[in-house]
């Protein structure tokens, strides 16, 4: 997306978050989860974590895909759990390090009695030809230490569909680099 009509200076942005991102990956503290399924018409899929209480958040957007019709994706802080999902294993890039994330809770399949404060929301549009995907997966949001938050997936179309969600992160002592 942004390479080809960006400025100079946004493509240096993206050569200076891309260095960011590989040094991260060494250090060992850039992590991800990947999930996939099957969604029926209206149904919903929430993944809930909790930040750490002594690390910063630096979450991207997430990279969706589904094969047809429309998926709301929508991030909420401080949403209240219901009933609790089943653990989900998280991937620390780089297959060398001992460092464990500061994730600890992370759960998908959860059920939300209030979904909290909205963060953000947007739509992914599949096809019949080339399965959609429209977030930017570059922007990032910086979270809150000792928080709630939910990802919610909710399937719009009229007929069940096939997703994958992949989500990455990096932790910083800081709320900044």
């Amino acid at each position: 997306g942004d390479i080809m009509y960006s400025t100079k200076g946004k493509i240096d942005h993206l050569d200076e978050y891309n260095e960011l991102i590989h040094k991260k990956i060494h250090e060992g503290y850039y992590y991800s989860i990947n999930t996939i399924g099957n969604l029926s018409a209206g149904a919903s899929r929430i993944l809930v974590f909790k930040t750490p209480v002594d690390k910063y958040i630096h979450l991207t957007l997430p990279n969706i895909e589904v094969d047809a019709g429309r998926l709301l994706i929508e991030i909420f802080a401080n949403p209240v759990i219901q009933n609790q999902g089943t653990p989900i294993r998280i991937s620390n890039h780089n297959a060398n390090s001992s460092v464990v994330s500061g994730i600890t809770y992370i759960q998908l399949g959860n059920t939300l009695s209030s979904n909290g404060v909205t963060l953000f929301n947007s739509y992914v549009f599949g096809g019949n030809k080339i399965p959609g995907t429209n977030i930017p997966i570059r922007e990032e949001f910086i979270l809150t230490p000792d928080t709630m938050f939910a990802l919610k997936l909710t399937n719009e179309y009229n007929v069940s569909q096939y997703y994958s969600h992949y989500q990455s992160w990096y932790e910083t002592l800081e709320n900044y680099r």
